[in-house]
């Protein structure tokens, strides 16, 4: 029973960090927009009237087109956290489409892919991101650890987690992914380390 509890939690934990992106106009709805999708990719959770800040902004004819796929990404990220997967997956591809060298459009992508437990799908939107550069790319690294320990695959999981630590000591999701992977391993086969 203890197994079947751990497998769960390895499995279904809630995804790390989407990731939002500031906007560098002065514009009011546009800020905001940005402000709530940083606070819904920290708690995946956010409000139906954040997302008419993002409409606002999109439908401003005076912004620079870089602020505006920032703020298609900024409204993705807020449908994710309403549980508005289709509607998330519409601002990413818009977001893509206008601006394609943005990292954060496939690690979130990514993040959309993994929740509807399309783990491969992830896996690969998680390489695009790191090969774009994405900044943080501890969240990266999580997010594909834990696509590859849905896949099974325990060792190239360990090798992710162990990367985001390399990016950012300390991290304690990493860490704790890392003793829940360590965990599955000892249930699992009580001879190995």
């Amino acid at each position: 029973m203890k197994f079947i509890g751990l497998s769960f939690l390895l499995l279904f934990a809630p995804l790390s960090l989407a990731q939002s992106l500031v906007v560098f106009s002065n514009n009011e709805a546009a800020t905001s927009c940005s402000e709530f999708a940083f606070e819904a990719s920290l708690t995946n959770q956010s409000s139906e009237h954040y997302l008419s800040y993002c409409d606002r902004a999109i439908e401003n004819e005076t912004l620079l087109r870089a602020d505006i796929a920032a703020s298609y990404l900024n409204r993705g990220v807020i449908n994710m956290a309403l549980g508005h997967y289709s509607d998330a997956h519409a601002d990413y591809l818009t977001a893509q489409r206008m601006a394609e060298y943005l990292p954060e459009v496939y690690l979130n992508l990514g993040n959309l892919d993994f929740l509807q437990k399309n783990f491969a799908k992830a896996i690969e939107n998680y390489g695009l991101a790191e090969q774009l550069g994405l900044r943080q790319a501890h969240i990266l690294y999580l997010n594909r650890g834990m696509a590859l320990m849905n896949l099974g695959q325990l060792d190239a999981a360990e090798a992710q987690y162990m990367q985001a630590l390399g990016s950012r000591p300390n991290w304690s999701p990493a860490q704790q992914k890392l003793e829940q992977l360590r965990q599955l391993r000892m249930q699992r086969d009580p001879a190995s380390p």
